[in-house]
């Protein structure tokens, strides 16, 4: 919390949690939690905003790269996103994403 000489507040605050798993040798996942507030309580503007985030990841080995050819990975992600605005609440938002994809990877030895 910060006060400045018009006796205005001002604070933030960021939590952030990430976990990582390996499930297999070729299958790995990853969620990160996030939350970030703001306050601002000042006599040219009121600002009081949280948001929260929430996002994985999961990673298929599908092909292992060797000296000759090139591997791949499969990726499926997503994240969600809840930001509430508590002063002017036509600002609220949600949103929502997923993607899948396919990365190739090369072996160290392969690449010179």
């Amino acid at each position: 919390t910060n006060f400045t000489e018009d006796n205005s507040k001002f604070e933030n605050l960021l939590l952030g949690l990430n976990l990582s798993y390996l499930f297999t040798e070729s299958l790995t996942g990853q969620l990160n939690l996030n939350h970030s507030s703001s306050n601002n309580d000042s006599s040219v503007i009121a600002q009081d905003i949280d948001l929260v985030t929430v996002g994985y990841d999961v990673v298929w080995n599908w092909i292992t790269p060797n000296n000759n050819r090139p591997g791949f990975d499969v990726v499926f992600k997503g994240i969600y996103q809840d930001r509430t605005d508590n002063v002017l609440t036509t600002n609220d938002l949600e949103t929502y994403e997923v993607s899948i994809g396919i990365t190739m990877i090369f072996s160290s030895s392969a690449v010179r």
